[in-house]
Order: structure tokens, then C-alpha cells, then sequence
């Protein structure tokens, strides 16, 4: 498997909107938006979008991404859009998107990375965790997707923090 994590271009948009979409139908609870909404962006909301997503690409076909936002006013930034095709989970690419996003914060001295994670999405939830995010909090019923309301957990990563384990 020739795995490679990288960022690209907003020319990829109309790739980035067909693997999204995807991951919207298959795993809702793991996105902020909904499949209904994302449907009806224009190529310019979907090439803005596409900048701040890396991509994992396997013989350039996009298998997984995850996106960054960083917040304006601090040197944080919100982990965002983590998602692995099914049939290519439980093989490193999810360690390797967040590791990426990861050596990025490093790379440009972000003080901190945080994330909302949905309390059912367990796998995510343990690979965060073993890559040194940390629960700070607990939200009841912050996110609704199809008339059904869940709860979600806020975790923190912050880069000064050995991860040496890893």
C-alpha cells in the first residue's frame, strides 16, 4: 500500500465534494454538516473548503481526509472532516491523517488543536486519544443529525506535550 498524506490544490474541489459527500451518506455522526446542505454548494464554497483539507491517497485515489481550521485570534486550530473510506479503516490511515495535521501544528507553533467528537464514534474516538488528545468536556445533545439529538466530547492536543510513545 503506497500511502501518501497531502494537501491539494483547490483545482481537486470536485474531488474533495464527491468524497465528502460519500462520507456524509455513509457516516453522518462523524461531520458537523449534513449531505442535504453540502449537496447545494457552489464550486467556490467547495474550492474554499478543499484548502484546508489533507487527503490520504493510495495510487492517487482519495481513501481518507481530515481538515484543519485555524481560529484567527489565538494560535489554536479546530481538527474538523476526520474520515477513512470503510474498506480502508484499521490500516494506519487515520493515525497518519492525524499524525499530519499533527507535525503541521508543530511545524507552525499552534499552541493548541481541539476537536468535537460524537460520543458513538468510539474508533475515532480511542485513535484520538492515542495520539494524545484528551477529553476536557462533555456536551448533551450538541449535534442533531436525522430528528435524533447526540451528545459530543471536546478533546484537546496540545504539541508541547511529549508523544514520544507514538
Amino acid at each position: 500500500m503506497n500511502l501518501k498524506i497531502s494537501q491539494l490544490s483547490q483545482e481537486s474541489w470536485l474531488r474533495f465534494k464527491t468524497i465528502r459527500l460519500k462520507g456524509l451518506l455513509e457516516d453522518p455522526l462523524a461531520f458537523g454538516g449534513s449531505y442535504e446542505e453540502e449537496l447545494h454548494f457552489d464550486e467556490a464554497q467547495w474550492r474554499e473548503f478543499t484548502s484546508n483539507i489533507w487527503f490520504a491517497l493510495i495510487d492517487d485515489r482519495i481513501v481518507g481526509m481530515i481538515g484543519l481550521v485555524k481560529d484567527i485570534n489565538s494560535s489554536n486550530g479546530q481538527l474538523i472532516s476526520f474520515w477513512v473510506e470503510p474498506s480502508y479503516r484499521r490500516k494506519g490511515i487515520g493515525k497518519a491523517l492525524v499524525f499530519a495535521i499533527q507535525e503541521y501544528a508543530r511545524n507552525n507553533s499552534m499552541e493548541k488543536l481541539f476537536l468535537f467528537v460524537t460520543v458513538t464514534q468510539e474508533t475515532s474516538i480511542r485513535l484520538y486519544e492515542k495520539m494524545g488528545f484528551v477529553k476536557k468536556a462533555s456536551y448533551k445533545d450538541r449535534i442533531s443529525k436525522g430528528g435524533s439529538s447526540y451528545d459530543q466530547y471536546y478533546l484537546e492536543w496540545n504539541p508541547g506535550i511529549s508523544d514520544d510513545s507514538l
